[in-house]
C-alpha cells in the first residue's frame, strides 16, 4: 500500500521541476485530486477486505471514489477480495488486494500474478489483444504462458486460441447495467485445454465482467469491474 505514497510524492517533485508555476499549480492540483482518489479507493479495499466468503459491496459504500476498483472470486475457493490500481502505464495496469496479491492487465486480460502461488509469470497473447480492440474472430492465435515448473524453472507453454461473439449482453454490477459484447476465448495445447469468457463494453470496450483461467491450480477468476 505504501508504494503509492512513494510514487505520489515523486511524481509531485517531478511535476513541480518540469513546469512554470501556472502549468505547474495546475498538474499539481489534478495529480492531488487523484492520489486523493486512489487513496479513497485503498481505503474502501481495506475496509472491505472480508476474503473468506461474499463480499458485499454496496453502490452508497463507493460513493465519493471514482478511482477504478474490481471485486474478484476465486472460483474453487469461494473467496473474494477487492483490488486497487496501485500503478498504471499505457493502459496496463497493476491491481493489489489488501494482502498484496497483484494482478496485471491489460485491456481487462490477466497477463501476470503475483503472490496467489502457483502463480503466472507472463501471458503473450497479441492476437486475443488484436481482436479485443477490433472485435475480430476469424481465424486462430497463439497464447503463451511462462509459469514455474517442478524444478522452479520458467517453462512456456502454447496454446491454440480462437475467439468467438455470442452476441449483446447485460450485465448488472451493483444494480447499474452495462452493455455488453460475450466473447469467449477458446484454448488448446499440450498442458491442456480452458475458455474464458469477457464482457466486453458494447461501446467503450470496457472489459465489465470476465472469467479467466489462470491454471489447474488456481482454475478460474471471476472479475467485475466495480468503478471503471
Amino acid at each position: 500500500m505504501k508504494p503509492i505514497l512513494g510514487l505520489a510524492l515523486a511524481g509531485l517533485l517531478a511535476l513541480t521541476a518540469c513546469t512554470n508555476d501556472k502549468q505547474s499549480v495546475g498538474s499539481m492540483v489534478q495529480f492531488s485530486n487523484i492520489v486523493r482518489d486512489q487513496a479513497l479507493a485503498r481505503k474502501a479495499v481495506k475496509a472491505r477486505a472480508a476474503t473468506s466468503t461474499a463480499l458485499t459491496v454496496t453502490r452508497d459504500q463507493l460513493a465519493g471514489i471514482s478511482a477504478p476498483l474490481t471485486r474478484v472470486r476465486i472460483e474453487k475457493t469461494n473467496t473474494f477480495s477487492l483490488l486497487y490500481v496501485a500503478q498504471e502505464k499505457e493502459g496496463h495496469r497493476i491491481w493489489f488486494s489488501p494482502d498484496n496479491v497483484s494482478l496485471a492487465m491489460r485491456a481487462g486480460v490477466i497477463d501476470a500474478t503475483r503472490g496467489l502461488g502457483h502463480d503466472l509469470f507472463a501471458v503473450e497473447a497479441p492476437g486475443l489483444f488484436a481482436r479485443l480492440s477490433t472485435r475480430v474472430t476469424t481465424g486462430s492465435y497463439t497464447r503463451i504462458h511462462s509459469v514455474l515448473d517442478g524444478s522452479n524453472h520458467i517453462v512456456k507453454q502454447a496454446y491454440t486460441c480462437r475467439i468467438i461473439d455470442k452476441g449483446p449482453e447485460t450485465v448488472v454490477i451493483l444494480d447499474r447495467g452495462h452493455a455488453t459484447r460475450h466473447l469467449v476465448e477458446t484454448c488448446e495445447g499440450p498442458a491442456g485445454t480452458f475458455a474464458n469468457d469477457y464482457w466486453q463494453g458494447a461501446s467503450d470496450r470496457a472489459m465489465w465482467v470476465s472469467r479467466q483461467w489462470l491454471g489447474p491450480e488456481i482454475g478460474h477468476l471471476f472479475l467485475e469491474r466495480l468503478i471503471e
